[in-house]
């Protein structure tokens, strides 16, 4: 049987940084400590795995620079698990188009912004495309009253956004003005208003419900928690397969007689993640 370099961290300090797509861009710590405004020395543990994924943790809190990830089409991803980031600089996400994947961005400790466009687009056609965005502490995104920054317009397409409850009333009672204009602009926006931040419990019971020579069908135990769950994203050797609140995935376009690790991560109603990604689980294919 064919086998697979191990893609994931296995190492004495467990990584709270996962960033999608960029290893092949980013390859030290330094590169990536200039993207967060951090010292090299802030970083642990940096690891690269066989499908360009970063993982490592991420020793304090940081705000993140302005334009971090402008015009980036290579990052699929961006979860930070423990919520070290706590703002984001202007046009931090701003116009990263990846048509491939729709883009997750997990930011649980993010409080605050500066500037414009965090999540804003640019050119019809080259704006962000994200799946999942979950700031469910961020209050407001924009100015209050009637003025929006645009962290949410100009864009291509959204699955679910999770912000604070506060910005579906911080407009003069009305939806925060960014929040308004990503439902006024057709493209999708599921918005869900976060009001608690319990923690719910990590994903646990992976196993294969079958397998041929080209997927594999991954189940997993439900996640039984006080809030409701929204998505269980997937994972296959660190890139992103799937995200929606089935307990199984059917993996397809693998090798025969292959090995693959996957792993899970949990989001409630309220966009709050588990912290942590299930234990790795290895199915092979036939």
């Amino acid at each position: 049987m064919k086998s697979r370099k191990k893609p994931f961290f296995d190492g004495p300090t467990p990584p709270n940084l996962f960033v999608g797509g960029k290893g092949g861009v980013i390859t030290t710590p330094a590169g990536l400590a200039a993207k967060l405004s951090i010292q090299r020395y802030h970083i642990k543990n940096f690891q690269i795995d066989s499908n360009n994924n970063i993982s490592c943790y991420i020793g304090r809190n940081y705000s993140m620079n302005g334009a971090a990830w402008l015009n980036d089409n290579g990052i699929t991803y961006y979860i930070d698990l423990d919520g070290r980031c706590t703002s984001l600089g202007s046009q931090a996400f701003h116009n990263t188009s990846n048509s491939s994947v729709y883009q997750t961005v997990i930011l649980p400790g993010v409080t605050s912004n500066s500037g414009s466009q965090c999540f804003g687009g640019g050119g019809a056609g080259t704006r962000n495309k994200f799946n999942l965005v979950c700031v469910p502490k961020l209050e407001p995104i924009g100015v209050t009253g009637t003025t929006s920054n645009n962290h949410f317009s100009w864009c291509d397409y959204f699955g679910n956004v999770y912000v604070a409850s506060g910005n579906s009333v911080n407009n003069l009672g009305s939806p925060d003005a960014d929040i308004t204009a990503a439902i006024s602009s057709n493209i999708g926006t599921w918005v869900s208003y976060s009001d608690n931040t319990d923690i719910p419990d990590k994903v646990s019971g992976l196993y294969t419900l079958s397998a041929t020579t080209t997927s594999i069908h991954i189940g997993w135990d439900a996640v039984t928690h006080t809030n409701a769950i929204d998505y269980y994203i997937l994972f296959r050797d660190g890139v992103r397969v799937n995200a929606n609140s089935s307990t199984s995935q059917n993996v397809t376009g693998l090798a025969s007689a292959t090995t693959y690790e996957f792993k899970v991560l949990v989001i409630d109603e309220m966009g709050n993640n588990a912290k942590k990604f299930s234990d790795v689980y290895s199915g092979s294919t036939l």
